[in-house]
């Protein structure tokens, strides 16, 4: 893993987030958010990793806008905003959230410390039960519950997801870091029971295999899903075709497991979630 190249997908995602700082507000829609903010990524000679997560209130991760999403920022509203840079094959993973009404300031500060105290033990030489561990004191120090079935994780080239979690809380997970790696820590807190559930819509899809398809559409956005965009996830709306032509093909094949589909998750009590993240090169 380059570190050259994580330096520049970190130094293009923290000029986004200055974007993104000032477009998120209320009144704004989702749609233009993640699109303005996709445009900006490639614009900078980089890819978006995944497409921009905008995540409001209860619903915790996996909403991004569709094509015809009409969908608005209320003055009340907890926005978490999750996008990802790849430079050459390097990805870039983080997150932040925007609290309007103020009411979260303190959640979204217990997430932030809790993700730097990973941060700060993500060295060569750490198992993650230790990481973990630093995540967990923080969190058990406030009145804020984790949300459980989230968690950080490994990042390998081209693979956002390589199959290492990074748990927020304690476990006897024995992984030890190595130089080289690429770590990303992710907290998500809440202020109801700390569990997510499949909800929908569901926007956000990934190659999975290569499946024999006989309808053209299909074969087309399997052909874009593995060689567009590097296997990696992506939006309906990228695709630029008929909405029902859209729906009936990738329903086809995610039936036949060639596409992974990311179901948007939504906090079970419906509590309000915040999320912070960021990317570590251990080193």
């Amino acid at each position: 893993m380059s570190l050259e190249n994580y330096k520049k997908a970190r130094e293009i995602w923290l000029e986004i987030k200055n974007i993104a700082e000032k477009i998120v507000r209320p009144e704004a829609s989702y749609l233009e958010i993640c699109e303005t903010i996709e445009k900006e990524i490639v614009a900078k000679n980089a890819k978006p990793a995944f497409p921009v997560n905008i995540s409001v209130n209860e619903i915790a991760a996996h909403y991004t806008a569709s094509i015809d999403d009409k969908n608005k920022i209320a003055s009340k509203d907890v926005v978490k905003l999750d996008f990802g840079v790849m430079y050459g094959n390097v990805i870039y993973d983080g997150a932040i959230t925007f609290d309007f009404s103020k009411e979260y300031e303190e959640m979204i500060k217990v997430a932030e410390k809790a993700v730097k105290e990973g941060v700060k033990n993500c060295k060569p030489g750490k198992k993650v039960w230790e990481i973990s561990e630093a995540i967990a004191s923080v969190v058990e120090a406030s009145e804020f519950n984790l949300v459980r079935n989230l968690s950080g994780h490994k990042i390998e080239a081209n693979k956002l997801h390589a199959g290492i979690s990074i748990p927020n809380y304690r476990n006897k997970i024995s992984y030890e870091l190595k130089e080289g790696d690429l770590i990303a820590i992710e907290v998500f807190l809440t202020n109801g029971s700390g569990w997510v559930k499949d909800s929908k819509p569901v926007e956000i899809f990934e190659f999975k295999q290569r499946k024999p398809v006989r309808d053209a559409h299909a074969r087309k956005i399997l052909d874009l899903a593995e060689k567009e965009f590097s296997k990696l996830p992506f939006a309906k709306r990228w695709l630029k075709m008929s909405k029902s032509i859209v729906d009936l093909a990738i329903n086809k094949l995610v039936e036949l497991d060639a596409l992974h589909a990311f179901p948007v998750l939504k906090e079970i009590s419906n509590g309000i979630v915040v999320q912070a993240e960021q990317t570590v090169y251990v080193s």
